[in-house]
């Protein structure tokens, strides 16, 4: 029988491996790199919050980018929200969006 953290550990695992196979697939069909996704999305939080963002909500923003349903439980307080104002707060182009690459200018640093 798996324990419940053996459970939530192999969970976690899936997760982030079907988020790096989402972020190769936008990679292998457009300029989107998660490096650079992930470090804008950061610095947005930064800009906007002033404080660092949690890894999961970066990782929870990019999966809505990059068109993954997810599923989070955060009790109250924990930060739930964030992940889906992001994209909100500026335009897709500047936040990285993957789907949005008939702009010339996305991923090239114009």
């Amino acid at each position: 029988m798996v324990s419940n953290s053996e459970a939530q550990a192999q969970d976690r695992a899936r997760s982030y491996r079907n988020l790096q196979h989402a972020g190769d697939a936008a990679s292998a069909n457009t300029d989107y790199d998660s490096h650079e996704t992930t470090t804008r999305i950061h610095a947005l939080f930064r800009e906007r919050f002033g404080s660092d963002a949690r890894e999961w909500q970066v990782d929870v923003t990019e999966a809505l980018l990059l068109g993954l349903d997810y599923f989070i439980i955060v009790g109250t307080g924990g930060g739930r929200t964030m992940p889906f104002m992001m994209p909100m707060m500026r335009s897709y182009e500047q936040i990285h969006h993957p789907f949005s690459f008939e702009n010339s200018s996305i991923g090239s640093g114009k």
